[in-house]
């Protein structure tokens, strides 16, 4: 069951190598790795050593194996036993890791973390900013946001827990995190989901005002409505997907945040699609603030929770300044890691 789930979570250097590869490469007609995306994995490296920790403690610390994808074939690097299928092509002093090369196999335009062998490790698997239609700095912010997913497929009861919720029906592939049934068109909790959306909305750009208490009340009435109207079944599922995706997408926005004073390698800033970290961060909160007040479960679907759960995050870091460290202690939930949202 377990490599079903990791399954699932898939369906959501041009310095000169010490090269055994060659032969494959030119049997492939292939070339190595660019620099510029040899630029973008060392540049998510460093950023995730020197913050990763101040989010989530551990995430800096975790084994970082990393499958890029490009438009005939998948680089691994930071894999110390690779699978079979993959040839050696040496060490980069780029990536500071050895490499491997095989002929691609995912999509060109993938974003995920899953194991790509029976050993269950979550390897982190991107397609190139080209492919996937982003720029270097969208890339690099979204890779952090699989790197915490690799983060959460680590935590040893993941897995045992996802299963004990109780939502995979007849379902034995492990599909149910994206197939599950939820009400998204059902028009009364549709409703009820934008009073609480905007209700969110609302709390959220009033942090730090005089009106952030009345406008967090709101919120808690709204967010309690919306559960009393989901099944039993449904909440579990809205609660999974909050905690999953969600919180995910609010990591996004703390390591933003915290790139406020970081500055880029030279290198980095140079490539042409380049933008400021400070830029991006005030395009996301804008488009996070819009999917709020605006998009619906009918047409969002399973989109909605990631802004939902980037809200609610920023709510927890309003109310609860430790509500990280009960997040791999009680999964699921979020509401548990703060008593002024505590469900019903």
């Amino acid at each position: 069951m377990k490599t079903k789930i990791y399954l699932t979570l898939f369906l959501i250097s041009l310095i000169t190598f010490r090269t055994n590869g060659q032969h494959l490469n030119q049997l492939l007609g292939i070339k190595e790795i660019n620099t510029a995306e040899k630029i973008r994995i060392r540049e998510v490296t460093a950023i995730s050593k020197e913050f990763g920790d101040e989010i989530w403690p551990g995430y800096s610390k975790l084994p970082y194996p990393f499958l890029l994808v490009n438009d005939s074939v998948e680089f691994l690097t930071n894999y110390p036993n690779p699978p079979t299928g993959f040839t050696y092509l040496g060490f980069d002093s780029i990536m500071n890791s050895e490499v491997y090369i095989r002929k691609r196999k995912f999509p060109k335009a993938i974003l995920s973390a899953f194991p790509i062998a029976s050993n269950g490790v979550p390897v982190l698997v991107a397609g190139t900013p080209e492919n996937i239609k982003i720029t270097s700095t969208e890339w690099v912010i979204k890779v952090l946001h699989e790197r915490f997913h690799q983060l959460q497929q680590s935590y040893k009861e993941f897995v045992k827990e996802s299963d004990a919720l109780g939502l995979a029906g007849d379902d034995t592939t492990g599909r149910w995190m994206i197939n599950y049934p939820f009400p998204y068109q059902d028009s009364s909790i549709n409703w009820r989901y934008k009073k609480y959306s905007k209700a969110l909305a609302h709390a959220v750009a009033q942090i730090g005002y005089p009106e952030f208490k009345s406008a967090l009340a709101t919120f808690k009435s709204e967010r309690s409505s919306l559960l009393k109207m989901l099944k039993p079944l449904d909440y579990k599922y809205f609660s999974f997907q909050l905690w999953l995706e969600g919180i995910a997408m609010y990591t996004e926005y703390k390591f933003l945040t915290l790139l406020e004073s970081y500055t880029p390698t030279y290198e980095f800033k140079k490539l042409p699609d380049y933008i400021e970290f400070s830029v991006y961060r005030k395009q996301v909160v804008s488009s996070q603030s819009r999917f709020l007040n605006e998009l619906d479960l009918k047409i969002g679907k399973r989109v909605t929770f990631y802004t939902m759960g980037y809200g609610e995050g920023r709510i927890l870091d309003a109310i609860s300044q430790n509500w990280r460290k009960k997040y791999f202690k009680k999964l699921f939930f979020i509401e548990k890691y703060s008593a002024k949202l505590e469900k019903r």
